[in-house]
């Protein structure tokens, strides 16, 4: 069999395949360069998480030294002191200690 001359619209219909499959692995190669760039990115989100947390931990160990345990208003920049538990004599056995609510109410 001899060779045949393809039509000019079955050139075009290749050369536009070749050219889509082209560019479809360039947008794989993208893709893939993002992805080692997330993992990377999140990688050290992650370090930075880790040294968030330490840095936390120890302002909060440096602050209870000082300030005992309690929280801080952040909005008046003061510290509260955590409410004192009772002493063990205090507390009579099979007892439920108070509620917030119940404790508010026997104040007034």
């Amino acid at each position: 069999m001899a060779n045949q001359k393809l039509t000019q619209e079955e050139l075009d219909k290749l050369q536009g395949l070749s050219q889509k499959n082209s560019a479809l692995i360039n947008e794989l190669g993208n893709i893939s360069l993002i992805e080692i760039n997330l993992v990377s990115r999140k990688e050290a989100a992650n370090k930075f998480l880790d040294e968030l947390r330490e840095e936390e931990q120890e302002l909060v160990k440096s602050l209870e030294d000082s300030y005992g345990a309690g929280s801080i208003d952040l909005q008046k920049g003061e510290f509260i002191p955590a409410p004192e538990a009772p002493a063990a004599e205090d507390v009579v056995e099979g007892s439920v200690p108070p509620t917030v609510e119940e404790a508010v109410v026997e104040e007034k």
